[in-house]
């Protein structure tokens, strides 16, 4: 049978790019959207222009009825493999204006689609399969026009304060640094270590909730670790850390991509840490993209 990957929210922007990427390495891909049919079929016709395979499959996430039945279409092409929660709902309000309704969208789309999707899925992935839920940075840091989504995203999401522990694994002072400041800037008590021995060592010792981890460490490649944890059973969300700068941390974004590249498609989410102009030298400031499962 046909492995398949289903991306929500696929017929633009995030989605889209999951979409072809899932598609080159392999998987057939079930584009999502919600009602733009174009964008989907588009998206799906590029992809297939390219070599690879896939199909547009219209479904509100809001909608249990819908969501079924696109779950029904996907097993009509083959065997799901991969799902990726990507829908999600962004309006711009602040916070004196948002009625229940405009509260409850947000959630439908957030939070509740990716559980609907998760409920139908899981009877039908097959083994070593992955399911994949890709948060914005609102789950972490807040937008005073966006707290119904930031609300949505921190419930159903890989992190809450109160009751998780993250590690980073990261050799680069600077972006270790940030990225441990603005974490605890959030209310989490957070770890960090600086090579791939350490990290072993402390992967070992304390069950943490979420790694963030560059691939290109010291001593033991962030990659080894990476296997090292999957080999143990580990189901632990990771969000895979690379740089966009000049000089050593593009080498090293290009050493983590190349890294990255070696494990196929596992559902890790990269995060690249937007750099914030301070004067004499620039630092990058803790705003991730998302974090996933892989």
């Amino acid at each position: 049978m046909t492995d398949i990957a289903l991306v929500t929210g696929a017929g633009s922007g995030l989605g889209a790019v999951i979409a072809e990427r899932l598609a080159r390495e392999g998987l057939t891909v079930a584009v999502n959207t919600r009602a733009r049919t174009e964008e989907a079929d588009a998206v799906a016709a590029a992809i297939r222009a390219g070599g690879g395979s896939a199909f547009a499959v219209t479904a509100n996430v809001t909608d249990p009825s819908a969501v079924r039945r696109m779950f029904d279409t996907v097993a009509a092409h083959g065997t799901l493999r991969v799902l990726v929660n990507n829908a999600s709902y962004r309006p711009r309000q602040r916070v004196q204006t948002i009625t229940e309704e405009d509260w409850h969208q947000v959630r439908s789309v957030t939070l509740d689609g990716a559980f609907r999707c998760i409920r139908c899925a899981l009877p039908a992935l097959i083994p070593g399969g992955r399911i994949v839920n890709i948060l914005g940075r609102n789950a972490l840091a807040g937008d005073p026009e966006r707290v119904h989504l930031s609300a949505a995203a921190q419930i159903g999401g890989v992190l809450e304060p109160a009751n998780a522990l993250p590690v980073i694994i990261e050799d680069d002072a600077m972006i270790g640094e940030a990225v441990q400041r603005g974490l605890r800037a959030q209310g989490f008590a957070v770890d960090w270590v600086r090579d791939g021995i350490q990290a072993q060592q402390a992967l070992d010792l304390q069950p943490y909730d979420l790694l963030l981890l560059d691939l290109a460490l010291p001593r033991r490649s962030g990659l080894e670790v990476l296997q090292a944890l999957r080999g143990a059973g580990s189901v632990m969300p990771v969000v895979i850390i690379t740089a966009r700068a000049s000089g050593s941390l593009r080498r090293k974004s290009s050493a983590a991509k190349r890294s990255a590249s070696a494990l196929g498609w596992s559902g890790c989410r990269a995060w690249r840490p937007p750099l914030v102009p301070t004067g004499r030298r620039s630092r990058p400031s803790f705003a991730p993209h998302a974090a996933a499962a892989c």
